[in-house]
């Protein structure tokens, strides 16, 4: 701020190594969009709610994403606040939404944001890109991406056998974004870096954890994220309590690809 008047300050190197800094004042829907940020930022830290903030351009000025602002304004929610950022990028503040529930809210807005296919979004989330509106501005922008292939829903899959993990993979790439893991360390590895939507593992794993277990840990780890065990027993399956209430389902193998696939839309409820 200077004089209480937010400033807009970018730098850039130029070839011959000297710095250009550039300042200047921000339009009214600029400054609304950053102090929402600031503000959303600052409530998400002190009531432990989450926060994301999603930075979507568009490759040109004039038919850009900008033109779309009114009716993703009509399309908000009262936790939701979208503004310019600049000539062909706006941000969006999802106050109470984290990586997976973003994510779907950003696909439930593709048919209002034009043509997808030219669009690039970055997406951030407090606690995990820092805990301050300039980090989360700084990963955003970082994070750039197709838009489709970053609002996809993320799988995880694991499996003892690489053969099952490997053809599930292909029957989902079209629609999903898909990790595979056969080892407990890698899916736990991925469970740290990675937000998930779904995870799919066989209900009757050899190893050192069963299937429920291994759910149980990830759900700890992840809340939202939606369970489908896969078992080649057709004998019922009775589930603990907790993981029939959040409607976990059992598919036993083999399974159709329109079986698979529908259970995950109904996972997803898309």
């Amino acid at each position: 701020r200077a004089c209480g008047k937010l400033i807009f300050g970018e730098a850039r190197r130029a070839p011959d190594g000297v710095w250009v800094i550039a300042l200047h004042d921000l339009t009214p829907g600029q400054v609304r969009l950053i102090e929402a940020l600031q503000r959303e930022t600052f409530r998400g830290l002190v009531e432990a709610r989450p926060v994301s903030f999603a930075l979507i351009e568009s490759p040109h000025v004039r038919e850009g994403v900008l033109r779309q602002l009114p009716a993703l304004r009509h399309a908000m929610t009262g936790n939701e606040l979208v503004g310019p950022y600049d000539a062909n990028r706006i941000g969006i503040v999802l106050s109470g939404l984290g990586g997976s529930a973003a994510r779907q809210r950003l696909r439930q807005w593709q048919g209002l944001l034009g043509d997808v296919g030219t669009l690039r979004v970055g997406l951030s989330e407090l606690r995990r890109d820092g805990t301050t509106s300039e980090t989360m501005l700084e990963a955003a922008l970082r994070r750039s991406g197709p838009f489709g292939e970053s609002v996809r829903p993320t799988v995880l899959v694991h499996d003892n056998d690489s053969g099952v993990a490997s053809s599930i993979g292909l029957i989902l790439g079209r629609e999903y974004r898909v990790l595979k893991s056969t080892e407990l360390k890698a899916t736990r590895e991925i469970l740290r870096r990675e937000e998930l939507d779904v995870f799919v593992t066989d209900l009757d794993l050899r190893g050192e954890v069963s299937g429920t277990d291994l759910v149980n840990e990830v759900r700890r780890a992840q809340p939202a994220i939606r369970p489908l065990f896969t078992s080649v027993h057709d004998a019922p399956h009775v589930l603990p309590p907790e993981l029939a209430a959040g409607g976990a389902v059992v598919l036993q193998k083999p399974f159709a690809p329109d079986v698979l696939r529908e259970a995950l839309r109904d996972r997803l409820g898309t």
